[in-house]
């Protein structure tokens, strides 16, 4: 199961662990590139974690006020796409 939460990031559901994976671009590559695992986490909540943490600091943050905004808009990102994704409770 992939849960894509941008054009960059997704994280998806590996036999044992919860992955972050970035999107590469492969040329011969059906659709272009492929989703490669680079984080492992052993809970997705720990993954949505760290992807919010990521994303929030990519943001180039400008100072303390901009940091916090950053971090609540990676936030409400990463909680959006695990909420669309419809994943059944006993996965989480």
């Amino acid at each position: 199961m992939i849960i894509p939460v941008s054009e960059k990031y997704s994280i998806r559901l590996g036999e044992y662990d919860w992955q972050i994976c970035k999107w590469i671009v492969r040329k011969g590559h059906s659709a272009g590139g492929k989703w490669e695992p680079f984080l492992f986490y052993p809970t997705l909540e720990k993954a949505a974690q760290s992807l919010v943490q990521r994303l929030g600091l990519e943001a180039v943050p400008q100072g303390v006020e901009s940091l916090i905004e950053a971090q609540r808009e990676a936030a409400a990102l990463v909680a959006g796409a695990i909420r669309d994704s419809r994943i059944p409770n006993s996965c989480m």
